[in-house]
């Protein structure tokens, strides 16, 4: 399988030592500072708009050209060879300081950019020539953001959790966990999925139909125009959208017309599948604007963010299709829900004429252990990611494990409620396996495991048994 390899030379960046700056780092800090400013500049006025500026004083906002301004003027100025990073900075600030008041509004901001650019400095050693696996020491969510486009991946001693698996998708990055002792500095091809295959799996063989997967059904995660496969003969019966990880190539920034055209050419190459569209999760875009604010779901914190909300719905309902389902994620309580589904049934009615089913993501706490409480919803997504995050199984593919998907089975069985399983434990073909001796019949995976994961549905419909190991 060819989209099975990660390739890169192996490096090791330890977010715990001291970064000093050289004079060979001169020309990297100015272009990557600069290309920061550049973009603050264009972002943060879609960005208090859409929430996630918090200000006291909006006359602050007024502010934020001059400051970076300023900051543009004290780059080079302060710049000093054998200098710790630190030490600049508080140089910088210090000179704000003297020449233009900092409200706390504004100092917070200033350390905001300082934040993210003393990432970008961890990476500096990279040659941009090269592409690279990366080994991340003492690190935080917020250092994934950063990311060059030439690191093809990460590798981990033990798995990332569901938040830094989000991030990564969001910045089409794949990651191995292995604990193997890797050279610094070597060339490495690693796989990316573990297979698991017994011979015979992976033989070339005719497309597998979705007529010729019979009860089950087989989708696709998709959040952004890139990812839409160009292979036309993937056949999906479903797409889940995580619409927030679109947001983070465009610095967190959701713009109308990107989604519009999304959503077009979505509908276009799947105009009988299934559409299933998660409202966009908060959590991510609060940790990438270093906000540490409520994300869970309610009233407030929909109108706290309605821009955001306003242009996501705009855009899906821009063009038609006939099969648009909505699902609502990181609730905190069953009330929550229904006023959230009621104020959309009434917008989507009233604003875009169309009538919707409305489910509910399954991706906390709350959600699993309260299933029975809630109502009136049409269907179910179920985020492994975020359950490996709650259960913490010291084996993937235990009994104990697995038995938790079918206690949330059996409730969603008796609701009569249709559930869809999406997340990373689906594309190891085991963990399919047992999902589909567990009752599951709905799995989202990614578009180069489609025909595979097809082809182990169409043999288990055949009777054959996959694979050694017991469900």
């Amino acid at each position: 399988m060819k989209d099975n390899l990660l390739r890169g030379r192996y490096a090791v960046i330890d977010f715990n030592e001291d970064i000093l700056i050289d004079i060979k780092d001169i020309a990297y800090i100015e272009n990557t500072f600069n290309n920061l400013l550049k973009e603050k500049r264009t972002a943060y006025k879609f960005r208090y708009i859409q929430g996630f500026l918090d200000v006291d004083n909006p006359e602050s906002i007024g502010l934020i050209p001059q400051l970076l301004d300023k900051l543009t003027r004290l780059l080079k100025s302060s710049l000093t060879n054998n200098q710790k990073f630190e030490t600049w900075v508080t140089l910088i600030i210090n000179q704000l300081k003297k020449e233009m008041t900092l409200t706390q509004d504004l100092l917070n901001y200033v350390c905001e950019i300082f934040d993210r650019f003393e990432t970008k400095m961890y990476y500096k050693d990279l040659n941009p020539y090269e592409t690279y696996l990366l080994r991340l020491v003492s690190s935080e969510p917020k250092h994934l953001f950063e990311l060059p486009k030439h690191v093809d991946g990460i590798v981990y001693k033990k798995r990332p959790c569901s938040v830094e698996i989000d991030i990564l998708e969001s910045k089409s990055k794949s990651f191995i966990v292995s604990k193997e002792k890797f050279k610094v500095g070597r060339y490495y091809k690693l796989g990316r999925y573990d297979l698991g295959l017994l011979p015979g799996l992976t033989l070339n063989v005719e497309t597998v139909k979705s007529t010729q997967r019979g009860k089950f059904e087989l989708g696709l995660n998709i959040n952004s125009l890139f990812q839409i496969p160009k292979d036309l003969d993937i056949d999906p019966d479903f797409i889940i959208v995580e619409p927030e990880k679109a947001y983070i190539p465009s610095s967190g920034i959701v713009y109308l017309d990107q989604r519009q055209t999304f959503y077009k050419h979505l509908y276009a190459q799947y105009p009988n599948s299934k559409i299933i569209i998660s409202l966009p999760k908060l959590l991510i875009l609060d940790i990438y604007f270093n906000q540490g604010n409520i994300t869970n779901l309610n009233h407030q914190t929909i109108l706290n963010h309605s821009a955001i909300y306003e242009i996501e719905l705009s855009a899906i309902f821009k063009y038609d299709h006939d099969n648009i389902m909505l699902s609502i994620p990181d609730l905190e309580c069953t009330t929550d829900f229904d006023k959230i589904r009621t104020d959309l049934i009434y917008t989507i009615k009233n604003k875009f004429q169309r009538q919707v089913k409305i489910g509910l993501d399954i991706n906390n706490e709350y959600i699993a252990s309260n299933l029975q409480n809630f109502k009136l919803f049409t269907h179910a997504v179920l985020n492994l990611n975020k359950r490996f995050d709650l259960v913490l199984p010291s084996d993937l593919y235990s009994a104990k494990y697995a038995k938790s998907y079918s206690d949330i089975r059996s409730i969603l069985y008796r609701k009569s409620k249709d559930v869809y399983l999406v997340g990373q434990d689906i594309h190891q073909p085991i963990f399919l396996q047992k999902m589909i001796y567990r009752g599951f019949t709905k799995f989202a995976v990614k578009p180069e495991l489609f025909d595979l994961c097809s082809m182990i549905i169409y043999r288990y419909n055949q009777g054959d048994r996959l694979y050694t190991k017991s469900a």
